[in-house]
């Protein structure tokens, strides 16, 4: 019942949600001379200055790293910076939701779209970096939107989950940022799984962020489709996040306003 209930709160506000979105990418780029353009601006200049450091100091040719760093990166600095972000979302609509009968899940729902869709405009940019370095066109690339999909759900799933976990405890954003923080280099990003000794990798692939990043970097990067194993392994990891998420929501929902 409740569940259902929240559906038909959500779908009320469908119409809201875009135009709350298009507003907060809105004032994160207020005043500035290019406003929206740093969306693509900022993405781009990060790979630019990456790549002439490690060609310049490394001596290595950007065609040969480019694309798997980023196609790691991109990903991973979503999914952080979202949940980092996310987690004071409901308590900093606190005024608002003691104003107006609001479902409570559009904050966190409303900060993981802006950052979503900051994400597939850092991919754009990947898109034209690459092509302006002069890296092939692979036609695995066109599976791009699908392998983002479990990404996304994993993101907001988790997002929502901590936003309301912070309601009771207000330290969840700093044991995030620190865990995130050390679970960067855990994650075969700047580097690849080979790269770790042989039996260290077990323990590795226990990290959801590989299994989730791995999808989207195999058709940027490796210039193929995800295996079965591999796309079954991303959504499963998106199906228990959509579920403890809901449920942990659905749980204190009705409790969340008085611990505001």
């Amino acid at each position: 019942m409740r569940a259902s209930r929240e559906l038909k709160n959500l779908w009320r506000y469908r119409a809201c949600l875009p135009s709350l979105v298009a507003n907060n990418l809105k004032r994160r780029y207020q005043r500035s001379i290019l406003g929206f353009v740093w969306s693509l601006l900022n993405p781009l200049l990060m790979m630019t200055i990456m790549t002439m450091v490690f060609s310049v100091f490394f001596k290595r040719d950007p065609r040969d790293f480019a694309l798997y760093i980023f196609s790691g990166l991109l990903p991973w600095s979503y999914m952080s910076s979202t949940m980092i972000a996310g987690c004071g979302s409901i308590v900093e609509a606190e005024s608002l939701l003691k104003k107006l009968p609001v479902s409570k899940v559009v904050f966190p729902l409303v900060l993981g779209l802006t950052e979503t869709s900051n994400f597939v405009l850092s991919l754009i940019a990947l898109a034209v970096f690459g092509f302006a370095i002069g890296l092939p066109f692979h036609a695995s690339a066109l599976a791009l939107p699908i392998a983002v999909l479990p990404v996304v759900v994993f993101t907001l799933a988790i997002t929502i989950f901590l936003s309301v976990l912070t309601v009771y405890f207000r330290d969840i954003a700093h044991i995030i940022g620190v865990a995130l923080g050390g679970l960067f280099y855990l994650t075969p990003i700047l580097y690849p799984l080979n790269a770790v000794p042989e039996h260290l990798r077990q323990w590795y692939q226990l990290n959801p962020f590989y299994h989730l990043i791995n999808v989207v970097r195999v058709v940027i990067s490796d210039g193929r489709y995800p295996t079965a194993n591999e796309w079954c392994t991303a959504w499963a990891l998106a199906a228990v996040a959509l579920v403890l998420g809901v449920a942990t929501y659905l749980w204190r929902e009705r409790d969340i306003i008085y611990r505001l």
